[in-house]
This record gives structure tokens, sequence and C-alpha cells, in this order.
């Protein structure tokens, strides 16, 4: 990985933190995403820490609940690196009561849905650059499709609902953009690390923090099915790596219809 640049959303913590500090290992330019400053140079001080001397990773502020962050942080990462190898949506959010984005929309669904497409198309001119190239989504077990006649949950709010459909937003990404960048050499593929210990479920009823705390994989073993999947050719672009690691067929929900809806509604969003 010497000489590779990495972004990585969400790198504070958890499993986007322990990406950070496998790339950096092998020699990666790692740039730890967060929300703010504080958080950005935490994220850099615990990756470089964990990864040793000569480890090489850079803060980036880029708050993804705001539209016009990602596109500032967008806009400085491209002058910093005009070639990016690898970008890793991770970033997420789990809210038990219906809350707004600085852009007015559903919170879940500005960071969840949202965000990985404004990253992923403001990053694709360096990933394109930097081909053989990788966008990598993650998301959980898909069970819940995006609801087209109420994206931002105003008529009635399940936080449950909210965070699988809103997270199956990374399934109907890499179907439209894979088909985008068929040719490019920039390959995209969504992987759901499995239950794993995060501060994502701290607003979610007790017993489902329970499940989480008991259950769930540490962040070091979470993170072994995405770092493959950053890093392991065999996987196709378009497709869905399960938590054990295989590439299994997307849910029948996601249909080139339905991601091309998507795409062309945070098209509209975004303004992009």
């Amino acid at each position: 990985m010497n000489g590779r640049v990495c972004v990585v959303t969400g790198a504070a913590s958890g499993i986007g933190q322990q990406i950070g500090i496998a790339l950096a290992k092998q020699g990666a330019t790692v740039v730890a995403a967060a929300r703010d400053e504080a958080r950005a140079a935490q994220a850099v001080k615990a990756i470089a820490e964990a990864a040793g001397a000569g480890a090489k990773v850079e803060p980036l502020v880029c708050d993804v609940a705001s539209i016009d962050s990602m596109k500032k942080a967008g806009a400085a990462l491209e002058a910093r690196h005009p070639r990016v190898h690898l970008l890793v949506n991770n970033a997420a959010v789990f809210n038990k009561e219906r809350r707004t984005s600085k852009d007015g929309l559903e919170l879940g669904y500005a960071v969840n849905a949202l965000a990985p497409w404004v990253m992923s198309n403001l990053l694709l001119d360096s990933l394109k650059a930097a081909a053989p190239s990788r966008i990598v989504n993650m998301t959980m077990a898909p069970t819940q499709p995006l609801d087209f006649d109420d994206l931002q949950l105003e008529r009635k709010y399940s936080a449950l609902k909210a965070l699988q459909s809103s997270k199956s937003g990374h399934q109907y990404l890499t179907v439209e953009l894979a088909r985008r960048l068929e040719g490019t050499g920039v390959s995209v593929v969504t992987v759901n690390p499995g239950l794993t210990q995060s501060k994502l479920p701290s607003e979610a009823p007790f017993p489902l923090r329970l499940v989480f705390k008991l259950f769930g994989k540490t962040p070091q073993d979470g993170a072994r099915v995405p770092l493959a999947a950053c890093l392991d050719a065999k996987y196709q672009s378009g497709g869905f790596i399960s938590d054990k690691g295989a590439q299994v067929p997307m849910p029948d929900f996601i249909d080139p219809a339905s991601a091309q809806r998507y795409w062309e509604t945070n098209q509209r969003l975004a303004r992009l």
C-alpha cells in the first residue's frame, strides 16, 4: 500500500479507525475524516500510535451531515491528493427520534444514504486518476428498502426502519455507481461487517444495546471483512459482500430502476 492514498470516513472510532490502522500499517497514507477538528485530530493520533513509527496519517474535517462541509472537504482533499486509491464510506448514525441535518434532511438519510453518494461523487476524478482504485460502502444486513414516497420519514418515524432503510442506500449506490464506472478502473462494493460493538446503537433501546455488547464483534474483528473488501481484487464491482466474506446477490429490492431513482434523488438533494 506504499504510495496509496486511502480516505476513511467515521475514522474517529470503531471499525473506521481499525481500518485506518490496518491500512497505515501497510504503508498507505490514511486520510482520517471526522466531523470536526477535535475528532479528526483524535483519529489521527489513535491511528498513528497504533500503526507505529513512520505511519502516514492526515486529518480531514468533514461533517457528513452537511453537504457544504463535504463539498469543502472534497475540494481541500483534491488539492492535497489529486489521486485517491481508496474511499471507505463508513460514517453512520442511529437516532431514536427524528432529527434533521443542517440541510433540513432527516439525519439518518443525510448521513447513511446521501453522504456516501456525495463523497463518492466528489472524489470520482481523484479515484479515476488513481485507477485501479476502489470505493467500499459499509452497510448492514439489508432488510428494508428505501421508501421513495417518504424518504425523510415525515409521515411516521421508526428508529429501526430509519436505520435499516437508510443503510440500504449503500446498496443502491453500489449498483448504480458500478454501472456508471464500468471501464474506468474504479470498482465499488458494499460490505456488511456483521454485528459489531460500536457507538452506533448508543440511542437504541436497552435490549438492543445489550445484544450489541454481548454478541457484537470487537471493532478489530468487525474490520476484518471490510479490510478484505478494500484490498482483495477478487471482489467484483457492484457486488455485496456478506459478513462471512462471501460475495452474495443483492436483495431483490435493489433493482436497476430503484438504484437510478436513488441516484437522481440524491443528485437533486445535493445539488451536484
